[in-house]
Order: C-alpha cells, then structure tokens, then sequence
C-alpha cells in the first residue's frame, strides 16, 4: 500500500470527494501546487510528512495566506489515515486559524455607477477571448443578486433558465441549494449576454467561461479585474481601503435592509426572505448587517423596541 506515489494519492482523494458532490477545484489546484513541491524536492514521495507539509506551507507563505491551504491539506490527511496510512502527518487543527474577515465595504451609487462604466469599457483580450464580455456581466449578476463569487463562478448553463428568469444554485455554502429570481431587466441583459459569449464559447459547460477549456472563470481573474476596473475609476484609492467584489453581496443586505426601513415595511417579516435568497444556513448571519449598515442600527432600534433581547449576539469571524 505505501508504494502509491503522492500523486496517485491526490487523484483518489479528489475522485472520492467528487463522488459525494464537491466540486474541488481550488482543492485540486492547491494539491496540484503539493505534487509539484514534492516533485522537486522529493520525486518519490509515497507519504504526506510532515517534512513534506512543512516545506509546502513554508513555501506558500511567501505568496498568500495559508488557512485555506492547511484545510485542504489536513482533509487530504484526514483522508489518508481513514484509509490505512498510519504514517500521515496531520496538521493540528488551530495551527493555522482563519483571520477576521475584512469589513464590509458600502458603495455609493456613484461609485456603483462609475465602477460600471469602467467594466463596460473593457477591450478584447488575445490571452482570455470574450473577457470583455465576461466581466461586466459577472459583477453585474453578483451587483443584482448578491451571491457569493463562487457561487457564480461556479454556475453552470444548465442551471440557468433566462427565459422563465430564475437560476439555480446548487451545493452552495452548507450544501444548500436555492433558486433564484431575477427581474426582467436582468434577464433581458444575461439572455443578450449569452449570445455574445457564446460566440467565443459555444458548448461551454459553465455559464461564465474560464479561458482554459471547458473551465470556469478563476478567482484570481475576478479579483484582478475588479482591481483593475476600481482603479481606473478611483485611481489611487486603494491605498487607503481595498473594496472587494464580495462587498456587492454586503451592499444587497444593506441596501434592502435600508430600504424596506423607508418603506415602512416590517423588517422582522422580512429577515427570513432575506436569509433564504443569500443562501444562509442560520439567521444569525442575516442578523449580523443590522450591526454593520452605517446609519441604520438607530432606526432598526426604534422599529423593534420590543425585540432587543431577542436579537442574539453573532460571530464577527465568519464571512457570510
């Protein structure tokens, strides 16, 4: 049994998880990252060491942060020693605590406004066909929805019904599947948007196309570009704070929170709708804006007197 190289190992624990469901794809590629370690320094490998994790994660840290890494890896172990490889080092589960999420960030509509007229002014690109397409509509759907960027990316055509304007999200966060309804403007720009894309991509399997075949679009190319298209719309801004594509999904609580508030509509009603179409698994998460939306929390208090004690306290290190 110890003969099977690291690699082979890789291969079984990705088709096993799979199997049950998971996607897997920035596991696969941070395991791709383990093998290529282990081939340089060790082309023999036939365990994960702790000589081996060690090195790895020493490595990585020049590049990025290392909680996301050390859970794969330690779910890699877990894996290996439920299966009979007693000499697998496992990585201590605390060793690597996730930091607090950053704040969320709140757009103005001017911001909204200028961020996408610098989305809109993309150019083709020779290294990633049909870029200039892809971006606006990507952030738009999250601007619109406030999903979570993975959930996005990794939306699949089939799941997407333009014509009835609903899409489906399926093993989300929690393992929570949800459909969502978009109104006719949205539809009428995605249903515009898929012809345009398909052009580049005409049997493309993700609604939102990565440049590598049959692949979706990276998280690193959302990033980037929201980088890039903040930037030219607010140039040297970030220096001071560094708004994320994720805060879109911030500005939908917040943005509903508030309005439903002028509106005179009754916001405890309304709590679980909200919680429902952000896909979360507790109401305490939905609960955690009303401490967040700058200017609100006093008109919130005033609206429910009478529930104070009934709000509970949430977790400010878990991104929701």
């Amino acid at each position: 049994m110890n003969e099977i190289k690291l690699k082979e190992l890789c291969d079984m624990f990705l088709k096993c998880k799979r199997s049950m469901g998971y996607s897997y794809v920035t596991e696969e590629y941070d395991l791709r990252r383990l093998i290529a370690y282990t081939d340089e320094h060790n082309h023999d490998a036939v365990a994960l060491t702790k000589d081996i994790v060690k090195g790895f994660l020493e490595d990585r840290s020049k590049h990025e942060q290392l909680e996301g890494v050390a859970s794969t890896l330690r779910e890699f172990g877990s894996y290996l020693i439920q299966n009979g490889y007693p000499d697998t080092y496992l990585i201590p589960g605390k060793q690597y605590k996730q930091k607090p999420p950053k704040p969320p960030y709140f757009f103005t509509q001017d911001e909204i406004s200028r961020f996408f007229v610098e989305c809109d002014s993309f150019q083709p690109s020779k290294h990633y066909p049909g870029r200039h397409i892809i971006i606006p509509a990507f952030f738009r759907l999250m601007y619109c929805c406030g999903l979570r960027c993975i959930e996005i990316r990794k939306l699949k055509c089939r799941d997407v019904n333009i014509g009835n304007r609903f899409f489906d999200i399926l093993m989300s966060k929690g393992h929570i599947d949800r459909r969502i309804y978009i109104s006719i403007e949205l539809s009428e720009y995605l249903d515009d948007y898929d012809r345009r894309i398909s052009i580049y991509y005409p049997n493309r399997e993700y609604f939102f196309p990565g440049k590598c075949k049959n692949g979706s679009i990276g998280e690193n190319m959302i990033s980037g570009n929201f980088a890039r298209a903040w930037d030219r719309a607010f140039p040297g801004t970030r220096k001071n704070f560094s708004p994320r594509a994720y805060d879109f999904r911030h500005h939908l609580a917040y943005y509903n929170i508030n309005k439903w508030t002028r509106e005179g509509i009754d916001v405890n009603a309304m709590i679980p709708y909200l919680m429902r179409y952000m896909g979360h698994d507790n109401i305490k998460h939905t609960l955690y804006y009303f401490h967040l939306v700058p200017g609100f929390y006093n008109d919130f208090k005033t609206l429910t007197k009478n529930l104070e004690n009934l709000i509970p306290e949430v977790d400010d290190e878990e991104e929701i």
